[in-house]
């Protein structure tokens, strides 16, 4: 079997040469099978059936040979979207190279990956530093906290003594869908880091002694006499007693380049462990020496728990029993994102636009459909995972609209888009992006003795797409798709949302019959193509799916040859890929 490129990071020295070594792994999505028409009713029992699944899979993770399990949500302010990474922690032999610790880390790491697979969820390994210091320190940490269970001391007073419990309030276990620390994530301008870490663990002898003291004998029978408050207490550790057999010590931790994100972060992520607020709500611990930060920063570093900021942690006994979840608890917080994947299929007419959709994709697989080659990929954005469909379907508008016919029908998408490259007609330049609100069909009307008289067919793109289109037109974060090509060539390139024309006709002059009818019938299209018109026509036909055409700007009609040959369909291609990839990030459609 060959391996996997996969880095290892020793962190620290064990006994008897010994070394715990870190790898990890990118989540790239998880999606039902399911087809597009669901009933919320459906999609949340759909939901609620893949939450109960991940408490299994934490189950799994308890004897599974992984020292730790740190999943980690991180928002870089540079990038555009939320990544999420999984980082292990495992015990190793002492090795003299980074490529003996990666050979050690290999079984391991395709276990990790065939369980995660088990439930759905696919993982990519992260192969080098670069990738793996994204998840371990994506950024410099000005501002730490950490989120921990609520705590309360109760007090039972007799007449000569005054007995003191203290109680770690349990994180209810729901079934919905929690998604407000991702839109946080997501909505972020500051650099931002939640991780969370499990570490499977046993109750020692002292631990269990004293679970069994308080729910047992004397003890048990002095909180039942105590009333409301008593009873309270004795419920939430007969809990504890009852679920830690295969007990989890758990630490949510929060990084941020400011303490205003990470006080935003950290309260969409109350709110979704505890949605129903309330007096057991969690609550968001910040460090108030250096010493502290320095154990907060040492368990980001090398996924642990280290103790800090609570005086009763240096009471042994108990120290440990407000940080232990069982696996149902423990899945209310280490708990991945459950996604339907949205559906998109991307059309376009040149080898080059294809290519340039294509590049965005990861786990491309081909498949075919009425004689039709398809492929079919994963685009992860921040409010999810998209299904993407592309095809080279070849120029013209009457094969254009039978292609996208024979996709809507067998595809059922959400979003359909045309992406590719057009002819400049006004205001735009060489690598600039055109959305169409509407298309003109310059080719309808009535030929006459003398001249042709246009009546022309006008195709719209859908209002939820244009408004889009319109919004991040107004933005730059876009041009962080591009991946590091084209430097923009001087000045970066501009998007316009507004008319285009299509038709039949190749246009390579502006001394011709047909740009004098553009200049004089549709004198506020920005730029003209082929394929528009076709396409719109199908996509008409389907209410509630929304439709939208991207183009980037290869030529300005003439002197079209040798523009091409200096590479202008390559940038325009890439410049409109990127601008229709960004509108799918930033989408959130609502299953029809």
């Amino acid at each position: 079997m060959a391996l996997m490129q996969l880095y290892a990071h020793p962190v620290r020295r064990l006994e008897r040469g010994r070394v715990e070594v870190l790898f990890g792994f990118t989540l790239t999505g998880h999606s039902f099978s399911s087809t597009m028409h669901v009933a919320d009713q459906d999609r949340a029992r759909r939901i609620y059936h893949q939450l109960e699944a991940q408490v299994h899979m934490v189950a799994r993770l308890w004897n599974s040979g992984i020292a730790a399990w740190d999943l980690r949500y991180v928002k870089a302010r540079s990038a555009v979207g939320v990544a999420t990474g999984l980082l292990c922690r495992f015990s190793c032999p002492e090795y003299a190279s980074q490529d003996q610790y990666s050979r050690c880390c290999q079984a391991p790491a395709r276990q990790v990956q065939m369980l995660f697979k088990e439930f759905g969820y696919d993982l990519a390994p992260l192969p080098d530093w670069p990738a793996f210091k994204r998840f371990l320190e994506p950024f410099e940490y000005h501002s730490l906290a950490e989120i921990r269970r609520r705590e309360d001391i109760f007090e039972i007073r007799y007449v000569h003594e005054t007995y003191e419990f203290y109680v770690t309030y349990p994180w209810k276990w729901d079934g919905t869908e929690h998604r407000r620390v991702l839109d946080a994530l997501a909505s972020s301008r500051d650099d931002s880091l939640v991780s969370i870490c499990l570490q499977p663990t046993r109750l020692d002898e002292q631990e269990q002694y004293v679970l069994q003291r308080v729910t047992s004998g004397d003890v048990r029978e002095e909180l039942l006499q105590a009333g409301p408050v008593g009873r309270h207490a004795l419920g939430i550790y007969g809990g504890f007693m009852r679920n830690l057999q295969r007990p989890f010590l758990l630490r949510i931790a929060l990084a941020a380049s400011s303490s205003d994100a990470l006080k935003r972060v950290g309260q969409a992520l109350l709110e979704d462990l505890e949605p129903s607020g309330g007096d057991s709500r969690p609550v968001l611990q910040f460090p108030r020496t250096a010493y502290e930060e320095q154990a907060l920063r040492q368990s980001l570093f090398c996924l642990e728990r280290v103790p800090w900021g609570n005086l009763r942690d240096s009471v042994r006994d108990t120290a440990r029993l407000r940080y232990l979840v069982d696996s149902k608890e423990g899945s209310m917080a280490f708990r991945l994102p459950v996604t339907e994947a949205q559906r998109a299929v991307i059309l376009t007419a040149l080898r080059v636009e294809y290519e340039a959709v294509r590049r965005h994709l990861s786990e491309v697989q081909e498949e075919t459909y009425a004689g039709t080659i398809y492929e079919r990929g994963s685009f992860v954005a921040g409010r999810g995972r998209w299904e993407v469909v592309i095809a080279q379907i070849g120029a013209g508008g009457t094969a254009t609209a039978a292609e996208a016919e024979r996709a809507i029908m067998h595809f059922k998408p959400h979003v359909t888009l045309f992406v590719g490259v057009a002819g400049g007609l006004k205001d735009v330049e060489l690598g600039d992006v055109v959305v169409a609100t509407k298309v003109y069909g310059y080719e309808s009307g009535k030929v006459g003795a003398e001249k042709f008289m246009s009546r022309p067919e006008v195709g719209q793109s859908s209002h939820l797409m244009v408004q889009r289109a319109n919004a991040e037109a107004r933005k730059t974060d876009w041009l962080q798709r591009l991946l590091g090509l084209d430097a923009h060539r001087g000045s970066a390139p501009r998007v316009f949302v507004g008319p285009i024309a299509a038709g039949e006709k190749l246009l390579a002059s502006t001394q011709s019959d047909l740009y004098d009818l553009l200049q004089s019938t549709y004198e506020d299209a920005l730029a003209i193509e082929m394929e528009s018109h076709g396409f719109l026509q199908a996509t008409y036909r389907h209410s509630g799916m929304q439709a939208l055409i991207v183009r980037g700007i290869s030529d300005r009609i003439d002197n079209k040859s040798e523009v091409d040959k200096q590479g202008s369909q390559q940038v325009a291609a890439r410049h409109a890929s990127a601008f229709a990839f960004e509108i799918l990030a930033k989408l959130d459609i609502q299953p029809r």
